[in-house]
Order: C-alpha cells, then sequence, then structure tokens
C-alpha cells in the first residue's frame, strides 16, 4: 500500500515509521525535519526503536503516483489549508485523521466530502527529539472509527492496517465520543504542563495541580453532557490520570509547541470547550482560565522569538523563560 503521512512531526513521524514496515510511506513535514530524515534516516527511540531511510517531501507537489491512504496528521489550526491543499492537488480516495482538536471533521468532511473519511485519537507519547528523531515516550490507547455509514468499511481496513504494523488500534462505533476524550484529556493535561513547563508525569504527584486538573475535567464533562456526547468513560478524570501516567515522562504537544517557539492547539481544545459551555450554559472558569494563560504564554514567547535571530535555537528561547 502506498502511504503518504501529511505533517510528519512526532506522532505522524512514529506512525510512518511503524507502517514502514510492511508499506511504501512518504513523509511529508517541515523542511529541517524531511532534509535531516533524506540524509540520515529516521530515528524512533525510547520504546520503540528503528532507524530507517523513508521517501520525504515537503510539498504535496512532489509526490508522484497513486496514493491509497493520506494520514493526516497536522496541527488544528492547519487543518483548513491541508484539506484544501489535498482537496485540489490530490483528492484522495481515503483519509484517516489522527489529530488533536475538536474542529477536525466538519473542515475535511467540507473540502473532502468524497473521500473516505476515518478519525482516530491515540494516546501514544511522542516527542520530537530534533530534526531526524523522535522518541516513543509512552504508551497509549489509538482508536479510529468514522462519522458516516459509507465509511465503515474503510475504518476497519484502517484498524486492520494499523494493528498489523504493531500500533495496537480498537474500531468504535463512538468516535464522536472519542474525540471528545481525547480532547478533555488534551485540555487536563496540556495546558498545565506549559505553565509548570513539564513532563506529564510530573503533574500527578502535586496535589494543587491535581485539584486544578480535577476541576478542569469536571468541567469538561458538563459541558459534553450538555451537548448529547456520550463518552466513552464515566469517570473522565480517572482515565486523564491513567494517561498521564501512562506518558509520564513525554512532554506534551503544547509544551513543545511552545518550547520550540510555536503556536499551540489551545484554541482548538480548550477555546472550543469554552465556547461549547457558553452556547449551552455551562460554566468553565478552570477552562477559561487556562485558556487565557496559555495564549498569554504564547503571546509572550512569540515576542521573545521575534526578539532573537531566526537562527536562534529553541533551548536558548527556553532558557530566557528559566
Amino acid at each position: 500500500m502506498h502511504i503518504l503521512v501529511y505533517g510528519a512531526g512526532a506522532i505522524g513521524s512514529l506512525v510512518g515509521a511503524l507502517l514502514s514496515k510492511e508499506h511504501e510511506v512518504i513523509l511529508l513535514g517541515r523542511k529541517e525535519h524531511m532534509q535531516a530524515i533524506r540524509k540520515d534516516g529516521l530515528r524512533v527511540t525510547g520504546l520503540t526503536r528503528m532507524h530507517i531511510y523513508l521517501e520525504t517531501t515537503t510539498t504535496l507537489g512532489e509526490v508522484n503516483g497513486k496514493i491509497d491512504l493520506v494520514i493526516l496528521t497536522v496541527k488544528s489550526y492547519d487543518t483548513h489549508s491541508a484539506a484544501n491543499e489535498l482537496a485540489k492537488n490530490l483528492k484522495p480516495s481515503q483519509l484517516l485523521s489522527i489529530q488533536n482538536g475538536l474542529n477536525n471533521a466538519n473542515i475535511l468532511e467540507r473540502y473532502l466530502g468524497k473521500t473516505r473519511l476515518v478519525f482516530g485519537t491515540t494516546s501514544q507519547g511522542v516527542t520530537f527529539v530534533k530534526p531526524g528523531e523522535v522518541r516513543h515516550a509512552g504508551l497509549g490507547r489509538t482508536v479510529v472509527g468514522c462519522m458516516r455509514n459509507e465509511d465503515f468499511e474503510t475504518a476497519t481496513q484502517v484498524c486492520d492496517l494499523l494493528s498489523s504494523c504493531g500500533l495496537k488500534t480498537e474500531l468504535t462505533d463512538n468516535i464522536i465520543g472519542e474525540i471528545w476524550a481525547k480532547a478533555i484529556v488534551n485540555a487536563c493535561i496540556n495546558p498545565l504542563t506549559v505553565i509548570l513547563r513539564c513532563e506529564n508525569g510530573r503533574l500527578l504527584g502535586l496535589p494543587e495541580v491535581m485539584s486544578v486538573m480535577k476541576k478542569c475535567s469536571d468541567e469538561c464533562e458538563a459541558v459534553a453532557k450538555a451537548k448529547g456526547i456520550m463518552l466513552p468513560t464515566p469517570d473522565m478524570y480517572r482515565y486523564t490520570v491513567d494517561v498521564a501516567s501512562q506518558t509520564a515522562s513525554n512532554h506534551s504537544s503544547m509544551l513543545q509547541d511552545i518550547e520550540k517557539g510555536k503556536p499551540t492547539e489551545i484554541n482548538g481544545i480548550t477555546g472550543v470547550i469554552v465556547s461549547a459551555g457558553k452556547k449551552f450554559k455551562v460554566q468553565t472558569p478552570v477552562n477559561f482560565t487556562l485558556l487565557q494563560l496559555v495564549k498569554g504564554i504564547e503571546a509572550l514567547n512569540k515576542k521573545v522569538h521575534n526578539a532573537f535571530d531566526c537562527n536562534q535555537s529553541a533551548t536558548n528561547v527556553k532558557s530566557y523563560f528559566s
């Protein structure tokens, strides 16, 4: 099978590496990462250890030949542009979205309505170490499903595809609930790791922080209930704690974004939850505060990065805050 991983950062690189055991894989991602893989191969360290050479590209126009499946792993704020580019230049027959955020499905259906669309969530912890290297830092649950009956066969095939390559995957008939559950986990863990600048597991040893996490989770559950979302577990707080424990050594994707001076996905996660709370008259003071704090850190982070030479490393910028 010929597979294109569109947006191959941390999680996309891991998925692409695993699939390359049995399939032809092309990674499409940022220039430095793609160049490093092309030159020295992709290194996966941690729980999964691989060193492989894969075809890479930085633009969709360089992709030649038939692509049987696109795996979309771009940031939620890039979904519009990615979907538009795919619709214009590739028109994929099948697409799997493994993304954070709560608005991706609507965007993809708008641009790629004729494509067989499968949606997935994963709690696998993956850290981007440097261009050409990612670290598999924590095990987690991976689930796929579809929102339209006509996509069910494709969802089943994608589930089998991922599982056969070593990424154990479940097929669900409640993918909307799973996407919301993943967003709630992200809303409870990621902003706190940004504010405290720590790995996921460090949160669990701080009772004061756990109290905030619990209140955040309760608010998110209340919003989901008001929207009629059927969550896959009756205790999202316990589920969130389990994910943080399983990915204890991982830097959340949101923290990695801040460390690299990039925008976060806070608007597509916590921002959507807060907006839904307003719509359904559910109070979300903790989520609102976390949203504003992370957006403030983003703004400050952007100013600091702009003050440095564009080639200055993220490490130096991180130390500026220490």
